[in-house]
């Protein structure tokens, strides 16, 4: 019975000298390591140059809070005036880095989206529109590639009053055609019929982080649709109505 304890007590402490022990030996490189770390396989991915402008917080940690994401933003030789973020973990046991997130490809074709959306203009009188990337690998890829595969983009339409929300579904079917017909993929889209002008008008103001936060609090109706790879809507899409918060 004892000699059962003592044996269960020196396997514990050998995982934890293994848990501590080892990952204390193998701690993540400094900042400035890291970075040029990060620096050099993006630009042997991309082709492109990079230089940091900051770091940002630890995005997330695992269960145990040992394996945390970091953040890094970049700017690039080839794509000016933009910003580029790039979240990654470090492996202790490997000494290698496991990236999360990149939006190097989102930042580089966002504008020739844009501009393919303009089929908006032909459902819609007066919407905004906010485009994001929702969670993009670190590899390169051409536009075609970018937009006509199974990507992340996400799709949000903001709507004036001045379009009737009774047709929603028979506009939305417009979008979703059009999207078809032009081969422009996006997994998910977001049409958000506002109620009152002046709350739209007001989202001119607005971040691209507190849009969809300020309209939804203002009350309207909401579509979320997610597209499969045949551009039809999944059955988990659907309409919402949405009350105006007293907050």
């Amino acid at each position: 019975m004892n000699k059962k304890i003592f044996n269960i007590g020196i396997l514990l402490v050998i995982s934890l000298v293994l848990m501590y022990g080892l990952t204390g030996c193998s701690s993540k490189p400094s900042e400035e390591e890291s970075n040029n770390v990060v620096i050099k396989e993006m630009e042997e991915v991309y082709g492109d140059k990079f230089t940091v402008i900051r770091n940002g917080v630890n995005v997330s940690n695992d269960l145990f809070g040992t394996n945390p994401v970091y953040e890094v933003f970049l700017e690039s030789e080839n794509l000016e005036n933009k910003e580029i973020k790039v979240d990654y973990r470090y492996n202790k046991n490997s000494g290698k880095y496991d990236y999360e997130y990149c939006n190097y490809n989102f930042i580089k074709y966002e504008e020739e989206i844009l501009e393919e959306l303009e089929i908006l203009d032909e459902i819609y009188d007066e919407y905004k529109v906010l485009l994001l990337p929702t969670n993009d690998d670190m590899v390169k890829l051409s536009y075609d590639e970018y937009t006509k595969s199974e990507n992340t983009i996400q799709l949000y339409v903001i709507v004036s009053p001045k379009t009737s929300k009774l047709n929603k579904e028979r506009d939305f079917e417009k979008l979703r055609k059009s999207l078809e017909e032009n081969e422009l993929f996006i997994s998910r889209i977001n049409i958000f019929y506002t109620n009152e002008e002046d709350v739209f008008d007001e989202l001119d103001s607005k971040n691209e982080e507190e849009i969809m936060d300020y309209a939804r609090k203002n009350g309207g109706t909401e579509g979320i649709f997610y597209l499969d790879e045949d551009y039809k809507s999944r059955d988990m899409s659907r309409w919402i109505e949405r009350k105006k918060s007293e907050l």
